[in-house]
């Protein structure tokens, strides 16, 4: 029974210690910058549809400029895009993230179908 209540003692004080430590970004260095992305570089939509990506981006912490170029011409300047096509075609779309003077980008293929 003295060993039960040692042991209780340990795992109440292991928690306490668990419970007690800040949650937050982790540190990065000033040239690391990462896009964290399992999509497909082939993507498929429809005319009139909303298309939605969103990519994780970090760090997160406000130091990280993002857009959505769409044939080489921004349409977003977020981590989130939601955009409508109007006209059917295969278009390039790319996503830069740029903190200081890094810059890194992951590229798709899109194909907007025309409505059936």
């Amino acid at each position: 029974m003295k060993m039960l209540k040692y042991i209780l003692i340990l795992m109440v004080g292991v928690m306490s210690c668990a419970c007690s430590e800040e949650a937050g970004n982790p540190e990065f260095a000033d040239d690391e910058l990462y896009i964290y992305d399992q999509t497909a570089s082939t993507l498929t939509t429809m005319v009139g549809e909303e298309f939605k990506m969103s990519l994780i981006v970090s760090p997160n912490d406000g130091s990280v400029e993002c857009c959505w170029l769409l044939d080489e011409r921004p349409i977003s300047y977020s981590k989130d895009l939601v955009y409508v096509f109007t006209d059917p075609g295969t278009y390039s779309l790319r996503f830069e993230a740029i903190r200081g003077e890094r810059a890194i980008s992951t590229q798709y293929t899109l194909t907007v179908t025309p409505r059936i």
